[in-house]
């Protein structure tokens, strides 16, 4: 017959047991989310990019642009569109 100490012992390895598949869960569901919604890495331009956007294919009202820089700054005004044009500077 066991004594009620072994069987204290025995149901606290149990709890610790489960603890700690719970924990393992855990840190596996929150490493597979940050995989999932982390955005592919993208490597920086090696000049200066502006986008400008305008309101149709028209090309005669600008709606908005955007800039970004070889150090990744990003700097935007205005609305983006499907209708852009794209400058590259060296």
């Amino acid at each position: 017959m066991k004594s009620s100490r072994d069987l204290e012992i025995k149901e606290m390895r149990t709890v610790k047991a489960k603890l700690g598949a719970t924990i393992l869960v855990v840190v596996f569901c929150t490493a597979a989310a940050a995989g999932f919604f982390a955005g592919e890495a993208q490597a920086l331009p090696p000049n200066e990019v502006e986008t400008y956007f305008y309101s149709d294919a028209t090309y005669s009202v600008e709606i908005g642009w955007r800039l970004l820089l070889c150090n990744g700054q990003r700097y935007s005004s205005g609305s983006t569109s499907v209708y852009t044009i794209t400058y590259s500077t060296p």
